[in-house]
């Protein structure tokens, strides 16, 4: 993406903001009994109280949050790990640590911004002394400001996804290229479609679908199109009995079996 390109989006997203991120959403991604998802709620609530009530400025308050995050849950990371498993195991990805920030940022009342590329996710979020860039994987260098540095960090973005798929047979190769603002909603969507993916990787189909299912309900993005299909073709390819696929296939009603050049790892 051009340098131009990257301006203009960040241009848009700087005019939006969130409501409130609906933690309970999040936590229904996950395999969770109900008696930790409360002790989840007890603990962000307990742990955004000092934060909200600092006398500190914006900026400062979002530093702190930053590094206590990090320092308290954010321990070891786990691709295609679900949101729960912050709070009982401290592992993440970028899709969970996005989503956890969210829900604090909305607490003490940041505007920010969550941005979607093919292979990443991060935030942008509004200071009285300028945008920062949140890079939830980076402990020590994720806590990025300046338009500079933002704008250079976000090619960054864009340069590894297009490095990654080229080098990396294990990178399903989507057709686009994402650089764009998404709500609150789309990240819910998105956690289904992370453990949609960890699913068909382990060749469970049925969960696959049910996940795929969910995550399309919620945000009918570019990547689920794609996904579908493969999905549909490994289904009907699979030894499952012709019950269970047909269950699958209805359940992936929205989607079409195309030809694709695309690749995914199984």
């Amino acid at each position: 993406m051009k340098t131009s390109s990257l301006l203009a989006v960040l241009s848009l997203i700087s005019l939006a903001s969130y409501g409130q991120a609906d933690l309970d959403a999040f936590l229904a991604t996950t395999q969770a009994p109900n008696a930790k998802k409360m002790i989840v709620h007890q603990k962000l609530e307990a742990y955004l109280a000092p934060l909200a009530t600092s006398r500190h400025s914006d900026i400062t308050i979002l530093r702190k949050t930053f590094r206590r995050v990090h320092r308290d849950f954010l321990r070891k990371y786990v691709a295609y790990s679900e949101f729960d498993r912050i709070f009982s195991a401290g592992e993440y990805d970028c899709l969970t640590a996005t989503a956890l920030f969210s829900h604090l940022l909305d607490g003490l009342h940041f505007r920010y911004e969550v941005v979607e590329t093919n292979y990443h996710i991060f935030l942008v979020v509004q200071t009285s002394k300028g945008r920062i860039l949140l890079e939830t994987t980076d402990r020590f260098g994720g806590f990025v400001s300046g338009e500079d540095a933002i704008l250079e960090r976000m090619k960054t973005y864009q340069e590894s996804d297009i490095r990654e798929t080229s080098v990396n047979k294990f990178y399903y190769r989507y057709s686009f290229n994402l650089c764009q603002q998404i709500s609150s909603a789309n990240l819910v969507g998105l956690l289904y479609y992370n453990q949609s993916v960890k699913a068909f990787n382990q060749h469970d189909w049925v969960s696959s679908s049910v996940l795929l299912e969910k995550s399309h309900r919620l945000y009918p993005s570019r990547r689920c199109n794609e996904f579908g299909p493969i999905l549909i073709q490994s289904i009907l390819e699979s030894s499952l009995n012709e019950k269970v696929k047909s269950d699958c296939v209805l359940r992936l009603r929205n989607f079409s079996v195309l030809e694709s050049k695309t690749i995914a790892s199984n």
